[in-house]
């Protein structure tokens, strides 16, 4: 069919539609049947005009109730503006009183700090400082440090060292004298054989004659007998 022209049928099935909603939402009081919806005769530019009329007045009721606000006087300001002030100062009071149990915080606790240095370094002072030059830390510590030996320790030492010298002097010569009276005197010689004296025996014999000078040996024949030196 020809839009604008609507079957007998279609019109039915509107019906049924509309009783059943209508059956949803029906009170007890209202007719059974559903109510025929209402046409409008009325041009377009009439029920567009009535759409703009409806937002025109809706826009005027709102700011309607804008205007019916009532402005504040003098004095709800003044009392406004007095609790804001005291509502300030209970606020700085507070933040005031929190810098100060801060600050006593600190000081506290630096208080405590010097004089926990103090304590310490008292007991490091009262401590007697000994040094053990045994043990191989310190030693190694002390490596370049020179130790300046006393007086007296150097005398000690140089008098022990000339005392041992003269010590060693005085052996040296008494072994020496013991030596020289320990050589064989040649009573008889073998035929054949004569007496020189050597090298050995004159050194002891000039060393002798500077300590004590004994008088002159005689020379020995093959036979032991003295021989003249005139012969």
């Amino acid at each position: 069919m020809s839009a604008g022209f609507v079957s007998e049928k279609e019109i039915e099935e509107n019906r049924k539609k509309r009783q059943e909603e209508w059956e949803k939402v029906r009170k007890p009081d209202q007719p059974l049947e559903a109510p025929e919806p209402v046409f409008d005769n009325r041009s377009l530019y009439d029920r567009l005009k009535e759409q703009k009329d409806k937002k025109e007045l809706e826009w005027e009721e709102a700011h309607k109730l804008k205007n019916q606000v009532k402005g504040l006087d003098v004095d709800e300001l003044g009392f406004l503006d007095y609790v804001d002030n005291v509502k300030r100062q209970e606020e700085k009071i507070r933040i005031d009183e929190e810098k100060k149990l801060l600050e006593e915080y600190r000081s506290a606790l630096t208080s405590m700090n010097e004089k926990a240095r103090t304590d310490r370094i008292k007991e490091d002072l009262k401590k007697p400082t000994t040094f053990n030059l045994k043990s191989g830390i310190q030693k190694q510590a002390l490596a370049g440090v020179k130790i300046k030996k006393p007086k007296d320790t150097d005398d000690s030492i140089r008098q022990t060292n000339n005392t041992n010298g003269k010590a060693e002097n005085q052996s040296s010569e008494k072994a020496s004298v013991s030596n020289m009276n320990q050589i064989p005197v040649t009573v008889a010689l073998l035929p054949g054989i004569g007496y020189y004296a050597n090298s050995s025996d004159s050194e002891l014999d000039s060393s002798d004659s500077e300590i004590d000078s004994p008088p002159p040996r005689k020379r020995l024949n093959l036979l032991g007998l003295p021989v003249d030196n005139e012969k």
